[in-house]
């Protein structure tokens, strides 16, 4: 296994490991300490969203050597995990905002709300909490020239 492969099979798991660090740990607490919540996040989803495509599109990559193709597709899929937590988080939200909408009482409307947009955060946080350990693991059978483990 030389270097250059190494490098370019490491690339995908880096870039997964960036938006996890970037766009899931910094930017949301520096959403929540600001005034700027909803245009923090959005930013941060479309930013997340476009590492996915990178990683889709080097997922596919054809006329990669073997180590460096099994490693991409195994990015890929982590950061799949990442993109499935969101629709469960978008689920919860949403149920939390059909309850909150049939209510009368506006303060039930509030304690609803307060209570499902914490729940809905929940999904995500876990996910990329395990896909960060996950991806380390990776990282280091990268760095060993060894393939990933494909069970997870």
């Amino acid at each position: 296994m030389n270097e250059e492969h190494q490098k370019r099979a490491l690339l995908g798991h880096q870039l997964v490991m960036t938006n996890i660090s970037i766009f899931h740990l910094l930017l949301p607490i520096v959403a929540f300490s600001t005034g700027y919540l909803n245009e923090i996040m959005i930013v941060s989803l479309l930013a997340s969203l476009s590492f996915a495509l990178i990683l889709a599109r080097g997922a596919r990559e054809s006329t990669c050597p073997e180590f460096v193709s099994a490693h991409w597709r195994q990015a890929w899929k982590r950061n799949r995990y990442i993109l499935m937590s969101y629709l469960v988080s978008a689920s919860v939200m949403g149920l939390g905002w059909v309850f909150s909408s049939t209510q009368t009482d506006p303060q039930m409307k509030k304690i609803l709300l307060t209570t499902f947009i914490p729940m809905s955060v929940v999904p995500t946080l876990l996910t990329v909490i395990v896909v960060l350990v996950l991806q380390t693991m990776t990282m280091a059978r990268a760095q060993q020239g060894l393939l990933p483990n494909n069970k997870i």
